[in-house]
């Protein structure tokens, strides 16, 4: 055989494998997930707290034994059903809506917002698109989150007639995703305040620094070919999919950004990035020692005050 012929077919060859790796890439990172615990994750180490214990706890009390929660399920825009835990509190005005983060489920860091929130306030624990006992083949990273969570505002305020006030906490991508639904400019007026532990500046960054971190290869150029399979299979775009440019949006309701100080999977630097792009009302807590989502395990009494003072005002 000719050995520019060889040589064409050894080139097609390597591209075909070349694609098919970062398909690979692709249908691990933003394919349908069970969900796994957020202790279960060896980027975030195991400097957990002493109240990791009582949240473990918590979880199997509260979704194993007792179950004292009403399942929810409603339709997404592009016909998913979606799931979510209600914990009714009849002698509160406040409903919390609480978004789990990347590859979870509400199970998991929902019952923070349980340990956070149940005495004072009526919670729903999302769990997003592709996680938990919600449809879906391919998370988005907020693209498509976001809309949902607005659907989610729309069946709290018709179960309780719009009588509620409304406050949306996120954790990692669910962080990212409430500062994006912070963005909409058809919010209803019972929406009053956003909480983000841990959000990224963009899908495009956060990817990169993720997936440097977890193969130590820096997939930069190789970004876009996964991009194209985002768009082509997923319905989003990584670039487009920026908290960035979203905040700018909201002028007027208070956003609390928490990061941990010393963050591996989420780096600090981007929640400075997106609390510097906020125009509305704000506050930004840096926690020290604190790796990913981990600011209330290490100081939990600390971590209620001060978001009870952003909610009630005490």
């Amino acid at each position: 055989m000719n050995p520019w012929v060889i040589a064409i077919l050894v080139i097609i060859g390597v591209l075909i494998l070349y694609l098919l790796i970062l398909f690979l890439v692709f249908i691990i990172f933003f394919g349908r997930t069970t969900g796994t615990p957020v202790e279960n994750n060896k980027l975030l180490g195991d400097n957990w707290g002493d109240n990791f214990t009582n949240l473990k706890k918590e979880r199997e009390k509260v979704f194993v034994k007792t179950k004292k929660y009403e399942d929810i399920y409603i339709k997404s825009d592009d016909n998913l059903k979606l799931h979510a835990y209600l914990f009714e509190n009849k002698l509160s005005d406040t409903v919390i809506i609480f978004i789990h983060g990347y590859k979870s489920q509400a199970t998991f860091e929902g019952t923070v917002g349980l340990m956070l929130y149940r005495e004072k306030a009526t919670l729903l624990l999302v769990d997003q698109r592709a996680c938990g006992k919600s449809e879906g083949k391919y998370i988005t990273f907020g693209a498509k989150e976001k809309y949902d969570i607005l659907l989610w505002i729309k069946f709290i305020n018709e179960r309780y007639y719009g009588k509620k006030t409304i406050y949306i906490h996120g954790a990692s991508m669910g962080a990212a995703t409430t500062l994006m639904v912070s963005s909409l400019t058809n919010l209803p007026a019972n929406v009053k305040g956003f909480i983000a532990d841990s959000p990224y500046t963009s899908a495009a960054e956060v990817g990169l620094h993720t997936l440097k971190v977890m193969t130590g290869v820096n997939f930069r150029l190789s970004l876009r070919i996964i991009d194209m399979y985002c768009r082509m299979f997923a319905g989003f775009s990584l670039y487009k999919t920026n908290t960035l440019n979203d905040i700018k949006n909201n002028t007027k309701l208070p956003v609390f950004i928490i990061h941990g100080k010393s963050d591996n999977f989420v780096p600090f630097e981007m929640g400075e990035k997106n609390y510097a792009e906020i125009i509305a009302p704000k506050r930004f807590i840096g926690v020290d020692g604190a790796n990913h989502c981990q600011a209330y395990f290490l100081y939990p009494e600390k971590s209620k005050e001060i978001l009870n003072e952003f909610i009630w005002g005490k």
